[in-house]
């Protein structure tokens, strides 16, 4: 089951992004961390191994991984990411739209920095529309090893402006053994990657996790097993189940400091009421997803 070439597309996809800098609905999905592959760091680790095996990103497309664009950004002392409507492609835009309140900001305070009358006030700006911007991510299924009991799961990542990222680690070494002959991507003659997760202090002296490195661990099938084999490969969650894209109200709720809820009556997101008692059956607030740190 070669993969090499499917893969190639993508990656000349990439490169093409790179030199020229200018489809499935949403369905719901239970959170559930099984379903994301853990690249935190504990409190007292400084270093872990993952191996991993990549899986095609569905059982209905053998590329193994998808592009999105993501906003980061801190609310309430929190982390929170969400798919950009506006750059990402692979999203339901007829359901979801093409409005995004992250790049409105973005290029609002692009405005008034092309306005600004003095230096202090340009790099104010600078660094308010950097906060919201759009940044190139990629998404791709895989089997944990070790934990093949969880089935598949997604990790997502962010591409490196530098070229140091996962994804340069990923195709670097994928071109460079098939100029060999070999598919590291080959569900039954590929190899397992086993990525390195170390701790590295910044210049200001503030620790971040690093992906240090990425090779071909172990060549091997994906599994012994034909059934197990069987059901990674054709599991129905997809990674827009898992990352889910928000409608462009609840990412502005989330932007202006208030918490989310789905009237189901209006069926609308709104503003979580505060002072009266809300029936269960009549909306539901945010889930966890928009928390996760990796």
């Amino acid at each position: 089951m070669s993969n090499y070439a499917t893969n190639q597309d993508f990656f000349d996809y990439l490169k093409s992004k790179k030199e020229n800098k200018t489809e499935k609905p949403v369905k719901t999905q239970n959170f559930d961390l099984k379903n994301y592959l853990n690249i935190k760091l504990g409190k007292d680790e400084s270093m872990k191994k993952i191996v991993i095996r990549l899986l095609p990103i569905s059982k209905d497309n053998m590329t193994n991984f998808v592009e999105v664009y993501t906003h980061m950004v801190k609310i309430d002392g929190k982390w929170k990411s969400f798919i950009c409507l506006e750059k990402t492609e692979q999203i339901d835009h007829e359901k979801l739209g093409n409005k995004c309140p992250f790049c409105e900001l973005n290029q609002q305070f692009w405005a008034e920095w092309r306005n600004a009358d003095n230096e202090t006030k340009k790099k104010v700006y600078q660094t308010k529309a950097n906060e919201y911007q759009a940044n190139q991510s990629i998404i791709c299924r895989l089997i944990e090893r070790g934990k093949e009991e969880d089935g598949p799961k997604f990790w997502k990542f962010n591409v490196s402006k530098k070229g140091d990222g996962p994804m340069d680690a990923i195709q670097d070494l994928a071109m460079s053994r098939a100029e060999n002959g070999i598919d590291i991507f080959d569900l039954e003659n590929g190899y397992d990657l086993e990525i390195t997760v170390k701790k590295q202090k910044k210049s200001n002296g503030d620790e971040q996790t690093i992906i240090s490195s990425i090779f071909d661990k172990v060549k091997r099938p994906l599994s012994e097993n034909k059934e197990i084999f069987d059901s990674w490969v054709n599991d129905e969650k997809e990674w827009n189940d898992v990352f889910t894209a928000k409608p462009y109200e609840y990412m502005d709720l989330m932007l202006n400091n208030k918490t989310p809820w789905f009237d189901k009556q209006t069926q609308k997101w709104i503003e979580k009421p505060s002072n009266q008692i809300i029936p269960t059956n009549t909306g539901q607030s945010t889930n966890k997803e928009d928390d996760v740190p990796f």
